[in-house]
């Protein structure tokens, strides 16, 4: 006996049946996956967006840099209908990465991606990456997206922005440890792509509600709050506010959306020094349990 089990790839349809109902929002509440791929700190902007007579099934906004990026998603082997769409889209909406998600690809489709990285005009990136799933026994399947195409420069072009500051070293080395602990941990919140920037995003079932967490390093303080971009969602979220200031167990931080900020907030904050490292376990801990707090909270109110 090896002790050891056969990797099995699956098929696609076993676990997403539908690409529209299925596949497109699994990928949207779990974009870390493409993060990873792509290098860039994505927030979901929008899924099923009209453009035109058809629908695009992501689009996404790097945070970092607020490039635009499109996500056309296909369950089977590509085709030239939706090597199309993904032109149409990403034209439609002014789109600066594009991203063809496929079972496989056919040689004319990579030849095509290629020819599109070489000829479009600077700023516009294109991939071809192939997803995949694999599972050995009655293990849980593990998801697997493959870049088969993308931009010659794109990983050069990702290190030279690396270079930080002594202030964004500390974040991504603290939201590195935030994702670790989240990976180590059974937890419903999401190991997203650490990043140098100050807040560290969580999806909570909407695109109009987000949950991020905060580092304040000059004032030395942090903070887990919900970003609400519907005005409605916030009021409704504020007729309730007496009860879920009782659920979080403390009284948060209202604030409404004005003429200066255009989202509201709900904030939960603490006094924190992160220039003291040995102090990070504890402040990481908070943000976990009141992301899960917030998660339980928010997540059925706005959903």
């Amino acid at each position: 006996m090896s002790g050891f089990g056969d990797l099995e790839q699956r098929d696609l349809t076993d676990h997403w049946p539908d690409e529209e109902a299925d596949f497109t929002p699994w990928l949207a509440e779990n974009v870390d996956h493409l993060e990873d791929v792509l290098g860039l700190n994505l927030e979901v902007v929008d899924t099923e967006r009209w453009v035109g007579k058809y629908r695009l099934d992501l689009l996404a906004r790097d945070e970092d840099t607020d490039r635009e990026v499109v996500v056309e998603n296909q369950l089977r082997s590509s085709d030239h209908a939706h090597l199309g769409k993904s032109i149409a889209y990403a034209s439609g909406v002014e789109g600066d990465v594009v991203v063809w998600v496929a079972e496989s690809f056919d040689d004319e489709h990579v030849d095509a991606v290629q020819w599109l990285n070489d000829n479009t005009r600077e700023g516009v990136d294109f991939f071809a990456i192939r997803l995949e799933v694999w599972q050995i026994g009655d293990s849980p399947p593990a998801v697997k997206l493959n870049p088969i195409e993308e931009p010659s420069a794109w990983k050069d072009s990702l290190k030279q922005s690396d270079e930080l500051t002594e202030t964004q070293a500390l974040r991504l080395e603290f939201w590195t440890t935030v994702r670790n602990e989240i990976q180590a941990q059974q937890t419903p919140l999401s190991a997203r792509k650490p990043s140098k920037s100050s807040w560290y995003g969580q999806p909570v079932g909407t695109q109009d509600v987000k949950m991020r967490f905060w580092l304040h390093v000059r004032d030395d303080w942090i903070d887990t709050r919900i970003v609400v971009k519907d005005d409605a969602i916030y009021d409704s979220l504020e007729a309730e506010r007496e009860t879920i200031d009782d659920e979080l167990g403390q009284a948060a931080e209202w604030l409404p959306p004005d003429e200066e900020r255009k989202d509201g907030i709900v904030m939960v904050k603490r006094d924190a020094d992160l220039g003291d490292d040995e102090r990070w376990v504890e402040y990481v801990d908070w943000f976990l349990e009141m992301g899960e707090r917030f998660r339980d909270v928010f997540a059925s109110r706005v959903s």
